[in-house]
């Protein structure tokens, strides 16, 4: 029984590993669509081939924290949110909406959910 347990939490971190990997190239794609930069332009801004851009963009790239911190330099905005900070940017009514519909759904609907960027600069 232990080893089907073991299956299944491994199948639950693969899904939630897509899911987050996924989350983070839609956002990027999203920075993309506001800055109106092509993969070339992102690419040559990070330094890097367009063709690791276009992995990225696939979603199945695992990001270090310094690859989402230099991203997230050179958009000059969040890509990943740390709940601690989040007070600093959305009020305690709304976090509390979120969470409340969250909880009501089995898979939140993303606009529902998602922070604009566009209402929220980076704190530096």
């Amino acid at each position: 029984m232990k080893k089907l347990e073991k299956l299944l939490n491994k199948h639950t971190e693969t899904e939630k590993f897509v899911t987050k990997s996924m989350d983070i190239a839609d956002q990027i794609s999203q920075f993309l669509v506001e800055k109106n930069w092509t993969q070339k332009e992102f690419a040559r801004r990070m330094g890097k081939q367009e063709s690791e851009i276009s992995k990225w963009l696939s979603g199945q790239h695992n990001f270090t924290i310094k690859t989402i911190t230099n991203i997230e330099t050179v958009f000059g905005k969040n890509l990943i949110w740390i709940p601690q900070y989040l007070a600093e940017y959305v009020s305690v009514e709304d976090l509390t909406r979120i969470l409340k519909e969250m909880k009501s759904s089995k898979k939140p609907r993303k606009t529902n959910h998602k922070i604009q960027p566009s209402i929220i600069e980076n704190r530096a």
